[in-house]
């Protein structure tokens, strides 16, 4: 019998959460995944802000203006983030809106735990930051004249 590298008994496994099929990304889709997640906060700013505002008229507006961006942040939001599960998760949109919020919750959690590379990316930082230090330019004394 063949021993198994305990390496390969720590990968995340694809798992199904509430009937929703979750498996890990190739590092391409991960990447993009990330882009489009680092874009939610704008995506979310533009829907909430009037053509030309800013975050300061939200700051500045009346109690009345706050609950409008509130309920265009509730109106906006859902869809948002259930666009963006249905891309890289293997479901449907309707599967998705048939979950209760925990639920939902359950399934973006397992996405993000199964897809977590945070450790190859300290991994990747521990081999790349002594690289870096050959390119700083050192310091040789006062620079003024």
């Amino acid at each position: 019998m063949l021993k198994r590298r305990s390496t390969a008994r720590s990968l995340p496994k694809d798992r199904t959460v509430h009937g929703i099929p979750v498996k890990k990304l190739a590092v391409g889709q991960y990447i993009a995944s990330m882009e489009e997640i680092q874009d939610l906060p704008q995506k979310l700013l533009d829907a909430l802000l009037p053509e030309g505002g800013s975050i300061s008229d939200i700051t500045r507006g009346t109690s009345q203006d706050l609950v409008g961006v509130l309920l265009r942040l509730l109106g906006t939001a859902p869809d948002l983030v259930l666009d963006l599960a249905v891309t890289y998760i293997e479901t449907d949109r309707e599967t998705l809106l048939a979950l209760s919020p925990s639920e939902l919750l359950d399934v973006l959690e397992a996405w993000w735990e199964l897809n977590d590379l945070s450790d190859f990316f300290g991994r990747v930082w521990q081999r790349v930051k002594p690289m870096l230090g050959r390119y700083q330019t050192p310091t040789t004394g006062s620079s003024a004249g």
